[in-house]
């Protein structure tokens, strides 16, 4: 039996003494009953870490250090030719720009090679008992590939329930190791109501839909897509007016009162907009009729969640949206109705218009570089090249993870990011986790002396969200 995470919330999230976490912990483990073999227990990280004082977990302690904390970064303009030029690099995709035919040979390739990659891997259900080749064989045959024709008629739509974007047409766990339960293998990233995509293929049962969305691409359970001509999806995409949530989540109703209630969408998810009057605002939703095809009806959201068109792209606004993410908890993929550190990302930046990638590594191939640091580069020179970006507006990215840079505080650079975890040395001299499970403030100090090494050591490159001159 794994040691449920929310046993430890006190410890995690209270500022006690040592003594009392210790002694919820070990509540935490009696009602948990004793660890089975093999269970790792991952401790609790302080609720305050090494170096970060509590003013430090405010967004106007960054604010108050910028000396042009209101100065507009790009303008609409420019940040239309910033995702123009995201696009470009095959970074992200235009949905309502998508070809209407896509090549067969190649779609099959795709996914055949995906399948075959997983059946290389020693994957885990969440019993921990090893997947066999007969849970793959099943698959491709409810994929069919057989029947995949040489040019495929690309059909269009939207998503109209918030939709698990999986690797594979299953809702399944898989686990990269046995227990590791909150890393699902087969999760790729989660898409909110509203979300137009282009779907290229569907499952022998007619129950999960191959789709392209913006900015990933997934299998997505059909009854959670309703169908459009593409010309009607780019008119609903360039309605006039729209609204961008800008809570780090917002209700979305189906009546002027707010009580009935339809789903919960992440900070940045843009909706049409038909009013917003008083404190609600009425937005236009995508509804799935009976076949299958999309039919527009009212929603409605509380006006303080959401700001009529995008909020403009200075650096208060963007310590701002960031601090209303602390402390939320993480989640891979989107599990959980949560985000991981680039969807973390991805959120903030969706609030100003500025459409970044989905991973990590891509990510870290946007905006303009600052530095690009080659192995064993002395952390004197790494601080420095940091210490020239532009606080609130730089990312900071490793192999696997990513942050943003807050600034300087005593010459030692800090961050607001979304982590899982980090490595210390506990006292037998080994390795140990630390269960971060949040989006927290910290120093690059995180992982210093373990063989993970700390974040500081671990970063590759630094890039700055601001316009491109060339």
């Amino acid at each position: 039996m794994a040691l449920p995470f929310h046993c430890t919330s006190l410890v995690i999230w209270q500022n006690q003494t040592y003594m009392r976490r210790l002694i919820s912990l070990l509540l935490c483990l009696l009602l948990a009953g004793p660890l089975q073999a093999g269970e790792v227990l991952n401790l609790p990280a302080p609720s305050e870490l090494s170096g970060v004082k509590r003013e430090m977990k405010t967004a106007g302690f960054w604010i108050s250090r910028n000396p042009l904390p209101d100065q507009i970064i790009m303008k609409p303009v420019e940040i239309t030719k910033f995702n123009a030029r995201t696009r470009g690099a095959g970074l992200i995709e235009d949905i309502a720009g998508f070809p209407a035919t896509y090549d067969g040979v190649k779609l099959k390739s795709e996914i055949a090679h995906v399948i075959d990659e997983l059946k290389g891997r020693k994957l885990f259900q969440q019993d921990s008992s090893r997947i066999d080749e007969s849970f793959y064989d099943s698959i491709a045959g409810n994929i069919a590939l057989e029947f995949m024709p040489a040019t495929v008629d690309v059909r269009f739509g939207f998503i109209t329930r918030t939709a698990d974007e999986r690797v594979l047409p299953t809702m399944l766990a898989l686990n990269a190791q046995p227990g590791d339960v909150d890393f699902d293998e087969l999760q790729n990233s989660s898409l909110e109501i509203g979300t137009p995509v282009a779907v290229l293929y569907a499952t022998q049962d007619g129950r999960w839909l191959l789709v392209h969305d913006t900015f990933a691409s997934g299998w997505v359970e059909a009854e959670r897509v309703a169908l459009v001509p593409q010309a009607e999806l780019k008119a609903h995409l360039k309605h006039k007016t729209f609204a961008i949530v800008v809570a780090p989540k917002a209700d979305v109703y189906l009546d002027n009162k707010m009580t009935k209630h339809l789903a919960a969408v992440k900070m940045g998810t843009r909706f049409a907009l038909k009013n917003s009057a008083g404190q609600v605002a009425e937005i236009l939703l995508p509804e799935r009729q009976a076949d299958g095809t999309a039919h527009i009806v009212s929603g409605f959201i509380a006006r303080e969640d959401v700001s009529l068109g995008y909020l403009p792209y200075t650096i208060r606004a963007v310590y701002r949206q960031s601090f209303k993410m602390l402390h939320t908890p993480y989640g891979w993929g989107d599990m959980y109705g949560e985000q991981d550190c680039s969807r973390f990302l991805q959120m903030i930046f969706a609030s100003f218009g500025i459409d970044l990638p989905r991973n990590s590594a891509s990510q870290a191939k946007i905006g303009r570089s600052v530095a690009e640091f080659k192995p064993n580069l002395p952390m004197d020179k790494k601080i420095a090249a940091i210490l020239t970006s532009s606080p609130g507006l730089t990312l900071l990215q490793m192999k696997g993870h990513i942050m943003l840079y807050l600034g300087e505080v005593n010459g030692q650079p800090f961050v607001i990011h979304d982590i899982w975890a980090y490595h210390e040395k506990g006292p037998d001299g080994k390795d140990r986790l630390r269960l971060l499970n949040r989006v927290t403030v910290s120093d690059l100090e995180l992982g210093k002396g373990t063989e993970k090494k700390s974040l500081l050591e671990r970063i590759v490159s630094v890039r700055e969200i601001v316009p491109d001159k060339r």
